[in-house]
């Protein structure tokens, strides 16, 4: 099956977050969904110009908790770390984390207080010959 390199970064690091917690999605869940889970969302991606062999995408992966859980959270956000540190191939493509950030919220949009993490992984990827 051909895939997008964006297509394929996404779904290994879906994979590996769903070998972390069985409470990850692709989308954000129901209000009743147990905390903690992870989301994995969004990327940006640039391909170097005239060729579709080299480039970057960053994937956006959203760990939310009850701000009591604060420390499953980095726990969590741990794992997705060393896991994409590891992600050196990806559905017919070779990947390279090369770069990595955390940014912690402080998230009162529901009735309850909760703790999100905002990742972004960057990943170089090279389509394997």
């Amino acid at each position: 099956m051909n895939k997008s390199p964006q297509q394929a970064i996404f779904d290994a690091c879906f994979l590996f977050c769903k070998n972390i917690t069985s409470n990850t999605f692709d989308y954000l869940p129901e209000s009743d969904t147990e905390y903690p889970f992870i989301h994995v969302g969004e990327y940006i991606s640039n391909d170097v110009q005239n060729t579709d062999l080299i480039g970057t995408v960053t994937l956006l992966i959203g760990v939310w908790a009850n701000r009591t859980q604060r420390k499953k959270a980095d726990e969590i956000g741990i794992k997705i770390h060393d896991k994409a540190l590891n992600l050196k191939e990806a559905y017919g493509y070779n990947t390279n984390l090369i770069d990595y950030s955390v940014n912690s919220i402080t998230d009162t949009s529901t009735n309850a207080v909760l703790t999100h993490l905002v990742i972004e992984a960057k990943f170089m990827f090279t389509r394997k010959e």
